[in-house]
């Protein structure tokens, strides 16, 4: 069987090295190999990891440095490195901040970990932020998103309000480019008066006043206010004739 004429042949050659028979020395660097390749298949075999050169420091990132307890020369195959964020960069949402050496003394691609990002972006009064910006929690040097206007208001043009974060990471300006929608003038009021009579868009309170020989029932203002996805007043009052209240005696 071949093992048994392998085995022979090793006890063959251990016998030769111990009596120190000619033609030994040929043979070494035959068993030495033997031995080499012997060593790295059980090694295999029992799952144990063969480390074959060296990585050397890992590469230098923009925003980032490998952590403050990693700053050993040697990186053997297996080795992982941490990057943390430095300056005023943070971690980017979903990117992984760890390099390996892997086998050939080479590290694994690792995009920066870490960047600059604005806050988030400006509340508006007259727009909300997009519901698509709205998941975003990262916003680099650059980036731009949409508002949409809110509720009680009307866009002004066919273009929505956007805003950029800027080199500074300080947010742009929105243009306003929402406007307040008109609930119209308020219907007559019999036996009253409303004031002021200028503003009739979402959010303006008209006070309301009855006439001498009138009384209030009701309150005494009218707003313009959402009603679905429009606008109107809220109920008129009413003012009464304090004559036809009155008790005959």
């Amino acid at each position: 069987p071949l093992g048994a004429s392998s085995a022979q042949q090793s006890s063959t050659e251990a016998a030769a090295m111990m009596s120190g028979e000619p033609g030994w020395g040929k043979h070494r660097s035959t068993l030495s190999c033997r031995v080499s390749v012997l060593l790295l298949s059980l090694l295999g075999l029992l799952g144990m990891p063969v480390a074959r050169g060296d990585c050397g420091p890992p590469p230098l990132m923009t925003h980032s440095r490998p952590s403050s307890d990693e700053h050993s020369v040697s990186f053997p195959v297996g080795s992982r490195v941490t990057y943390v964020c430095i300056g005023d960069a943070i971690k980017i949402p979903g990117r992984t901040d760890v390099m390996e050496c892997l086998p050939g003394a080479r590290w694994s691609q690792l995009p920066e970990p870490c960047g600059r990002s604005c806050a988030a972006p400006t509340r508006l009064r007259f727009a909300a932020l997009s519901k698509s910006d709205e998941r975003i929690n990262f916003f680099p040097v650059g980036a731009n998103v949409s508002y949409v206007c809110r509720p009680g208001y009307e866009n002004t043009s066919e273009s929505s309000p956007t805003s950029t974060c800027l080199e500074n990471l300080a947010w742009s300006e929105a243009a306003e480019l929402c406007r307040r929608r008109s609930c119209g003038e308020p219907g007559p009021l019999p036996g009253g008066r409303m004031v002021p009579q200028t503003d009739f868009q979402f959010g303006a309170i008209v006070k309301v006043f009855c006439e001498g020989g009138y009384k209030l029932a009701g309150r005494n203002y009218i707003q313009c206010q959402l009603k679905g996805n429009d606008v109107a007043w809220s109920k008129l009052p009413t003012c009464e004739s304090m004559a036809s209240t009155m008790v005959m005696v």
